[in-house]
């Protein structure tokens, strides 16, 4: 078991804890199967929260930032830039860990911060970019929104490139975190605000 997959040291120590919560979500970065590699983002919206399923793709251990991918058209996009306040929730059933992280959002389109993603990123992960419809848009039925020389198959980089205009990069600033361990013998809860610095114990 490397050093990335071992469980939480369960120990009375907040720093360890939050060296293992930092811990678990860079390894879910390259490990398809991690449960914390599929979080749900909730943002703000004029009809109340929404929430949705992202892939993590880049975890910034030392700016405490979360990177994600997203389609410029989508709604959560205008959410974010009507309110850049947002939260992460992670959850790992075989440990029984909860993590809840708040902080804020910053959307890159057209510099260098989401032309650098772009050009590194697999073209099987850029496919979805290529759709002619805004993710959400009603259709008459069920409907992949991929042009037919693209379906069922790896497209090139080339193949891909057209949908450089409707791809973005979020970054999720943390500025706080709540962890929480489920267990028979009793949950057990912390607390760390990323910008004070500060960690804490607190009742689950």
């Amino acid at each position: 078991m490397s050093v990335e997959t071992q469980p939480f040291r369960m120990v009375n120590d907040l720093h360890i804890i939050e060296q293992d919560c930092w811990r678990h979500l860079s390894a879910a970065v390259d490990d398809r199967d991690h449960p914390w590699r599929l979080p749900v983002m909730a943002t703000t919206s004029p009809i109340g929260a929404k929430q949705r399923t992202l892939v993590l793709r880049k975890v910034d251990v030392f700016e405490k930032t979360l990177w994600f991918h997203t389609d410029i058209r989508s709604a959560k996009v205008a959410q974010i830039q009507a309110d850049p306040r947002a939260s992460l929730l992670f959850y790992d059933q075989a440990l029984g860990v909860q993590l809840q992280l708040c902080g804020v959002c910053t959307i890159h389109t057209t510099d260098s911060v989401a032309d650098t993603v772009w050009s590194t990123a697999a073209p099987e992960t850029l496919r979805a970019y290529l759709g002619l419809l805004a993710p959400g848009t009603e259709t008459a039925a069920s409907n992949v929104n991929l042009p037919e020389n693209v379906r069922g198959r790896i497209p090139t980089r080339d193949e891909v490139q057209g949908g450089r205009r409707n791809f973005a990069v979020i970054i999720f600033e943390v500025q706080n975190a709540d962890w929480l361990h489920l267990s028979r013998n009793g949950n057990i809860r912390a607390y760390f605000d990323i910008i004070s610095k500060t960690r804490r114990w607190i009742t689950p």
